[in-house]
């Protein structure tokens, strides 16, 4: 082997490793995420992510949850803006569920959840609904028997899936039905109650990527926007 390609040789042992490092210590882990039209040109990105506390006598730590929320133009932008709000980097892997309010459903929702068909890094596993009114305030809400709020509001839709209310649409699951143009899609619909509980209502169902009404199991009514 001649000096030339020595050199080559050490030049490659020397570029090799990860260009693209993930740190896990630096994450933030985002379990709920939340969209809200608030004007034509300005939305509302809200984030849920998990709290642990430290134990006080027991041998776990108590797992609460905490909401960030910033408004913009852009998924993008708002991301990171809330990116600079807390210590760490947001990482959506283990995201849960994803949440539109009314007004943001009825716009095409496919630009925001394009972020995530785009960044192998996103949870392709989670669920996707729509909230009467802001989606934003079941973020907020204070269930009393559980403290993470993701895993309250993941609850209430587990059971309505085994009540055969509603069915199980994840992002991987919406994105062969928004390609299909013979077929509409179907969300679930969600609301905060008088008694601030996040309770499952029914059926949204969707136009075209857009929110056009929704559907109570119980009357089979239709309500049209």
């Amino acid at each position: 082997m001649n000096r030339k390609h020595s050199i080559l040789l050490l030049l490659c042992v020397l570029l090799a490793g990860c260009w693209d490092q993930h740190m896990m210590n630096n994450a933030v882990l985002v379990q709920v995420l939340s969209f809200d039209l608030l004007s034509d040109e300005e939305m509302q990105l809200a984030v849920s992510i998990p709290i642990i506390e430290e134990p006080s006598g027991g041998p776990q730590g108590l797992v609460k949850s905490e909401t960030f929320s910033e408004k913009g133009h852009t998924p993008r932008d708002i991301r990171r803006k809330i990116d600079n709000e807390i210590a760490g980097i947001l990482d959506t892997s283990k995201n849960k569920l994803i949440l539109f309010g009314e007004k943001m459903a009825s716009t095409d929702i496919s630009p925001s959840l394009d972020v995530f068909w785009r960044d192998p890094r996103n949870s392709l596993g989670a669920t996707i609904g729509v909230v009467e009114e802001k989606a934003v305030d079941l973020l907020n809400i204070k269930p009393n028997h559980e403290t993470n709020v993701s895993e309250y509001i993941h609850e209430a839709l587990t059971s309505a899936q085994e009540q055969s209310i509603i069915a199980n649409e994840t992002i991987q699951t919406l994105a062969s039905e928004m390609l299909d143009p013979g077929e509409d899609i179907v969300l679930p619909h969600l609301k905060m109650n008088d008694k601030k509980s996040a309770v499952v209502v029914g059926l949204a169902l969707m136009n075209e990527r857009k929110y056009a009404g929704n559907l109570s199991p119980q009357d089979s009514t239709l309500k049209v926007y």
